[in-house]
């Protein structure tokens, strides 16, 4: 079967997040200076045609576009064009553009991202009349820095060579726009906008292609240099390479042309996260946004990067590992890797590893070996798994070790480990939420995680033929999983105290007591309790003060807990604290060195409330009877269940669905986490229907913004917190599995008996085609081999290609030695930009 790439026609207001940055699997990527791009499409007076970046924010926006000059007519606008442009086809580093000129004059333009610094450009001219067509081409720069206008340059080469227009001069950024045989018809003109072009005349029923490239180095000669080694290679390879690296991406046909415009735009944003091995990591790493607007470093190592470039962190690792796994298995082992590669001696990895090396200092959650596992699944690389499996040992056992009470039950160290901050028992800085100690509970979504770790780790000891890590990880298991449930509470799992192990309801012991009193309070505790102890006052000033607790311990002895300002959490004037001490009867309360102007409330530790942590033991076999309810609880819109999906607390439980004056929102991180347990107890159609509704909203959200985010409204279609975020992309991996569908390689592929997503869906990968229904399934090879069962099926399925064809490869896109040779290094300048003309001699000597 003949791979045939599919066919769109995106407009202006089609659901779509595209960019083009270079993709790490073909060509050269940087973490310090990083250019990705947008293909804008206009309408009316708007350029139907514009590409667009803002340099890693060192502009404001800079953009080229393309006017067309026929018998005298200009045409750039939309509302010029006979058919204004559409976006026809996109790869993460490469889109794709339609239009009509003219009635029989058709315009395709290609936008390639060759490296993190050069974009080359495609524009072939199709003319489908019966006469020659003269016309030109010519590109006009912008380029906006502090709301200002920035002056441009003509740039003229020795020799007769032509032009090329300087962009400008910037933080170690210089670029330059280079057309093909290109030359400038307005240097002479005074006062007219720098542009540089080309003039063609075409025959009837022939095409012509004009190349352009953009080259952002530190130097004006650098870029220049550059671009014209770029013009010097034969694209033709770069376009092969593309197409067939393209082919590893799956295509997914749903029916719904929007549900599946959301799902490629996600698997585009999933490929181009992916950066090579640079700084400390030793293999390939992620960013959780290559937009135009990210990427560069003035620093130069990465330090001073935004919060989604700063780091590995574990939440989109899960998700970007599992979705890559059929895509780039060396990409998604590389990013597991690292975390491995960078672990101490004695066992700790660290949360957020960074390229610039610095560090969280914060222990990792324990899910990597489920990652690890959830990958070996795709890939069944046995060498990947025996490099990595002492480690992972390791890392699970320094997590046995994080148990301050020593009762085989580890807690969480901090919040950020949960990664969530605004559960409603431990929130800090928030008004509606308790601000309890993490450390001094023991959580049940913690126990499910070591749980699962566990079990994946056993599963690769069987893979590996390791009887003795066997033995030792089997007794942990039956531990934690003893552990969890004596957490059960009639129909959910609860958090209990740390050193009691009680699950309690909060009582109010003093309400807005006055800072600068001693309050005698000579209350007795029915239930031995830890205190929360919030001060507020004072705005951002924290004041410098020691909090006193005296009364009767869980021993029956007096005690009086002492606690200075260090220990406490400080958030906008207001000051948590956790005592270490289980009062069965509180006496007093004081401070010193609180004013009037603050206040003291004081209560016990609440532990009855009930989040999405209750719900995460579903990605383990827990017993039947117990799923069934989580799965009820879980699903009911009067508990978790809202119009975009489960969010992140029960909705009595101080809920918001905007996450701002309470928990909640729609975040895919544990969308996809509980998803897949709530498949596990049976719930696929239910997932399914969830994940539909999600892609509606993000339909809704994407034909106007074009953007996707951190998190989501829970009730309505609104984007929340950073924008752009990988986090935020359609669910494709939940997605995957609803479907049952994995094409490993061209030549397998392998069916679940769960089909969750319950309709008629098309998936092409590797060259390899399977339509699934509920009634039957259809697998063809490229070698034309077909296979067709029946469905349902009765167990998980691997079919295999008797005689597959050969695998498809592709070359990196990079300039050959010859090229390099063609065009010496130049002498750096420091260009002066202030005119509009600039020589620069172009000799090859």
């Amino acid at each position: 079967m003949t791979y045939q790439p599919r066919n769109w026609e995106i407009s202006q207001d089609s659901p779509h997040d595209l960019h083009i940055a270079s993709d790490a699997r073909l060509s050269k990527t940087s973490y310090v200076n990083d250019q990705s791009w947008d293909i804008r499409l206009g309408s009316g007076d708007e350029a139907s045609l514009k590409i667009q970046t803002q340099y890693g924010n060192r502009v404001g926006l800079a953009s080229l576009v393309p006017m067309w000059t026929i018998n005298d007519r200009s045409i750039y606008q939309a509302q010029t064009y006979h058919n204004s442009a559409s976006i026809t086809a996109f790869a993460p580093n490469r889109i794709t553009a339609s239009a009509d000129i003219l009635p029989d004059v058709h315009l395709t333009a290609d936008h390639i991202a060759l490296t993190s610094q050069v974009l080359g450009g495609i524009y072939t001219i199709t003319n489908n009349t019966k006469k020659s067509i003269s016309l030109r081409l010519d590109l006009f720069g912008h380029v906006i820095k502090n709301d200002e206008e920035q002056k441009l340059a003509l740039i003229t080469m020795a020799k007769g060579e032509g032009h090329a227009l300087s962009l400008g001069n910037y933080a170690r950024l210089s670029p330059v726009v280079l057309i093909e045989n290109g030359n400038s018809d307005t240097i002479y003109s005074g006062n007219a906008r720098p542009k540089i072009g080309k003039s063609v005349t075409i025959p009837p029923n022939e095409s012509h292609s004009i190349r352009l490239v953009h080259v952002g180095l530190d130097d004006l000669k650098q870029s220049l240099a550059e671009a014209r080694r770029w013009m010097v290679a034969d694209w033709n390879e770069f376009i092969t390479s593309i197409e067939n690296a393209s082919q590893a991406i799956p295509t997914i046909q749903t029916g719904n042309l929007e549900w599946d415009l959301v799902i490629a735009s996600a698997y585009n944003r999933i490929v181009q996260s992916v950066l090579r091995a640079n700084g400390t990591f030793p293999r390939e790493t992620f960013v959780a946004g290559r937009l135009p607007n990210y990427g560069f470093s003035r620093s130069g190592n990465g330090t001073d990067h935004p919060r989604m470039w700063q780091g590995q962190t574990v939440d989109t690792a899960y998700l970007l590992t599992n979705a890559l796994a059929s895509i780039s298995p060396s990409s998604a082992e590389g990013i597991l890797r690292n975390y491995i590669a960078l672990q101490k001696k004695d066992g700790f990895v660290d949360l957020i590893p960074n390229l610039g090396g610095e560090h969280s200092s914060i222990l990792c959650t324990p899910i990597l070996a489920r990652m690890v596992w959830a990958l070996y699944e795709t890939t069944e690389n046995d060498e990947f798994l025996k490099e990595n499996f002492d480690g992972l040992k390791q890392f699970f056992e320094h997590w046995l070790s994080q148990d301050a009470d020593e009762d085989g039950i580890p807690e969480w160290l901090d919040q950020r480990q949960t990664h969530y901050s605004a559960f409603p028992t431990f929130g800090m800085g928030r008004e509606w939420a308790q601000g309890a100690n993490v450390n001094l509970v023991e959580s049940p979504d913690l126990i499910a995680y070591l749980i699962s770790e566990a079990t994946a780790l056993i599963k690769m000891a069987n893979v590996l033929k390791d009887k003795s890590a066997k033995k030792d990880l089997t007794p942990a298991v039956k531990t934690l999983s003893s552990a969890l449930d004596s957490m059960w509470d009639t129909d959910h799992y609860a958090y209990r105290d740390r050193d009691t192990h009680v699950t309690n309801t909060g009582k109010d012991l003093l309400i807005e007591g006055k800072g600068d009193m001693e309050h005698i309070l000579e209350q007795a505790l029915l239930v031995p309790s830890r205190l929360i102890v919030k001060i507020k006052g004072g705005a951002r000033h924290t004041p410098k003060i020691t909090l006193y607790i005296a009364g009767i311990n869980s021993e029956g002895e007096p005690i009086k807990e002492t606690a200075n300002v260090g220990a406490f959490y400080w958030y906008t004037g207001e000051g948590v604290y956790t005592s270490k001490t289980v009062f069965t009867q509180v006496n007093k309360i004081w401070c010193e060195g609180l004013s009037r102007v603050y206040t003291i409330n004081a209560k016990t530790l609440d532990t009855t409330g009930i989040d999405i942590n209750t719900l995460v033991p579903l990605i383990n076999d827990i017993p039947k009877q117990k799923a069934d309810k989580l799965a009820k609880l879980a699903l009911d819109s009067e508990a978790f269940l809202r119009p975009n999906g489960i969010t992140m607390t029960h909705i009595d439980n101080h809920f918001d669905p905007a996450n701002a004056e309470g928990a909640g929102g729609i975040w895919m991180y544990w969308q996809t986490l509980i998803g897949e347990g709530l498949i596990r107890a049976g719930q696929g159609k239910q997932v399914a229907d969830i994940v539909k509704a999600q892609l509606d909203m993000l339909v809704s959200m994407l034909s106007e913004n074009h953007q996707t985010a951190q998190f989501y409204h829970s009730d309505e279609p609104i984007a929340l917190s950073e924008k752009g975020h990988l986090n935020g992309t359609a669910p494709v991996y939940l997605i995957q599995k609803l479907m049952g569908i994995q094409i490993t390689s061209h030549d397998t592929v392998k069916l679940s008996a769960e089909f969750g997503w319950g309709r008629a869906v098309t998936i092409r990968q590797h060259g390899v085609y399977v339509r699934r229904t509920t009634k039957s399934v259809k697998v063809e090879f490229a070698s034309g081999h077909i296979i067709e069962i029946d469905a349902p099926l009765g167990e998980n399925t691997v079919i295999k290609d008797p005689n597959p064809v050969a695998k498809l490869n592709y070359n990196q896109i990079e300039l050959k030695a010859t090229e390099k040779q063609s065009i010496p290094d130049p002498i750096p300048i420091a260009p002066d930009t202030s005119t509009k003309k600039v020589i620069i001699d172009v000799d090859t000597e």
